[in-house]
């Protein structure tokens, strides 16, 4: 009976640690402390049960081992800074945050143990981050099914962040639950159906990441796409699953733009409902045509390697045009932005009788000089306005006064009120790495540049050799990190655990061992004629 419950206790840890991502989106992406201080206790009963069923047969490599001192350190030093911090209560709090994603991470890394169920902790991670995204878009076209209310109400003047109630947030979440899907659309070791639900919800998802407005979820996401196309060895698959979802996200945006209602100002639910009732079917005829088309391809592709092995031949499973797969992607992904957006760049472009060159310049001085209200709609899209220079300006001011231990944690937002530019209420620096560095100085930097740095080693190594997970599905897990990583850099990402959750999780995967270690056979009994 103990043996069955020690294999029962690692897809049980699998499914805890995706639930967890799903827990803290539902309340308010787990920005309150109530709820990451539940998260963190929970990860840390799982971690007690995760060890005390590992057994001596649970080896994590070196790298996972010093990211988790690196983040285990960094929690350390964030408590220790309350000694000279303006706000001690709130450091101990940032402490409790940072405690609670170290047995998170832990806790990922013993769902993954010696690799046996790691495939399963990514279908379920990528499983929660796309139902998320569809639950979202169906608050916006059908809020009298879901609301998709939480805790809070965020003033978004229109953009979506239902669910984890901020936008930006939001936008993250579908980035990389496209990521995700894409990678396991790609993957031939997947289910035939498996790849086609992926691919369509990929595409339902794409059009909620379009409604969050964000433009740091556009840059996160291109760089997360460029990482499954370099990292993944099947690239042609891969492009075709990427034209695939991606062209059928497009498809369902151009649906989208037909009703401004829907993007730039939302009315009332009533008149949301009146045009976005209609327009799910549409969005599900596109996303079902998707999944039907990767089915095909999937079967196709079968079938060829299928005949290649009763010739004898060796497979090839793709057609030798795609070979330039990902430059193809990338031409069509510009050519999709420039259908999305290019009508509105030419036109604010036109009006000020000024090129390319000229918008940049604008775009320039519009980031270097910070105001509180950003354009609204998809009019933001085009432009780089927002009070992020003077957030990044203040960070900085609080790095040279305190170089070495920084302002302590929570101290930013005092730094802010004391300096800011403009009237906005800022409690973030809006970049995990400035505000390291304004709160806890060089030592916090350190510790965190160690966390980040092994993580995306741990993706480098993954890549190039037979782990636990195929190199596809290391590709999307990596993906998925890298969105999180850029993403984080230009927002409050760590506040939020339903968006740093995801992080933590591909992080374990990526820094998985290799091959499960093979048991050794037992002896051969001695035939009675041996010498």
């Amino acid at each position: 009976m103990l043996i069955g419950l020690r294999q029962m206790l690692q897809p049980g840890l699998c499914f805890v640690s995706a639930g967890l991502v799903a827990f803290a989106a539902a309340r308010s992406g787990g920005y309150f402390p109530e709820d990451y201080l539940l998260i963190g206790a929970v990860a840390l009963v799982g971690c007690a049960a995760g060890l005390a069923g590992a057994g001596p047969q649970w080896r994590p490599t070196p790298t996972a081992l010093f990211a988790l001192v690196c983040i285990t350190g960094f929690a350390v030093w964030t408590g220790l800074s309350a000694a000279w911090s303006p706000d001690p209560g709130g450091a101990s709090l940032a402490m409790a945050r940072t405690l609670g994603y170290a047995a998170a991470f832990l806790l990922a890394m013993l769902a993954v143990g010696n690799g046996r169920h790691a495939a399963l902790l990514l279908r379920l991670l990528v499983l929660v981050l796309v139902g998320l995204g569809m639950l979202a878009l169906l608050g916006r076209l059908r809020p009298d099914l879901f609301a998709g209310g939480s805790n809070v109400t965020y003033p978004a003047q229109g953009r979506l962040g239902s669910i984890i109630t901020y936008s930006n947030g939001l936008g993250a979440v579908s980035a990389m639950a496209v990521i995700g899907a894409i990678a396991l659309a790609s993957d031939a070791r997947e289910l035939v159906v498996t790849r086609a639900l992926a691919a369509a919800g990929g595409v339902l998802v794409t059009c909620t990441m379009y409604l969050t407005l964000s433009r740091g979820t556009g840059i996160a996401f291109a760089a997360g796409l460029a990482v499954i196309l370099v990292a993944s060895p099947r690239r042609g698959r891969l492009a075709v699953a990427t034209l695939i979802t991606l062209g059928g996200g497009l498809a369902g945006i151009l649906l989208l733009r037909q009703h401004p209602i829907l993007i730039d100002l939302p009315g009332t639910a009533a008149a949301r409902r009146a045009e976005g009732g209609p327009l799910v079917g549409k969005l599900l005829l596109v996303a079902m045509a998707a999944g039907g088309l990767q089915a095909a391809f999937a079967r196709l592709q079968r079938s060829r390697e299928g005949s290649s092995r009763v010739a004898g031949r060796p497979s090839r499973s793709t057609p030798p045009v795609l070979a330039a797969a990902p430059i193809i992607v990338i031409l069509l992904a510009l050519a999709g932005t420039y259908l999305a957006v290019g009508a509105r760049v030419e036109g604010g472009a036109n009006s000020a009788g000024s090129g390319v060159q000229s918008f940049l310049d604008r775009q320039y001085v519009s980031f270097m000089n910070p105001v509180s209200a950003a354009p609204q709609g998809q009019d933001r899209l085009i432009s780089a306005q927002s009070s992020r220079s003077d957030a990044y300006r203040v960070a900085l001011d609080g790095l040279r006064a305190h170089p070495i231990a920084g302002d302590g944690a929570a101290g930013y937002r005092v730094r802010w009120f004391r300096q800011r530019r403009g009237l906005e209420d800022l409690r973030n620096a809006h970049s995990l790495e400035l505000e390291t560095l304004s709160e806890l100085g060089v030592v916090g930097g350190v510790l965190l540049l160690g966390f980040l740095g092994s993580l995306l080693f741990g993706l480098r190594s993954m890549v190039r050799r037979r782990g636990t997970i195929t190199r596809t599905q290391a590709a999307g897990a990596g993906g998925i990190l890298v969105v999180w990583v850029m993403h984080s850099a230009l927002d409050w990402d760590w506040q939020l655990a339903a968006v740093t959750l995801p992080a933590l999780i591909c992080g374990a995967l990526c820094l998985a061992p290799d091959r499960p270690p093979v048991p050794p056979a037992p002896p051969r009994a001695a035939s009675p004629g041996a010498r």
